[in-house]
């Protein structure tokens, strides 16, 4: 999920990760963003 995070910043240029890691799901990469905007605005 790190990675899908820092891809949708633009920080870095794929989600991709390796085996034996899975993809992060669009939905948990969202929900993560959304809790380190709150955590930024603290």
């Amino acid at each position: 999920m790190i990675k899908g995070v820092l891809h949708a910043h633009g920080r870095i240029p794929s989600p991709a990760v390796r085996l034996p890691l899975l993809p992060a799901a669009e939905a948990a990469v969202h929900t993560a963003m959304r809790r380190l905007s709150t955590l930024r605005t603290l």
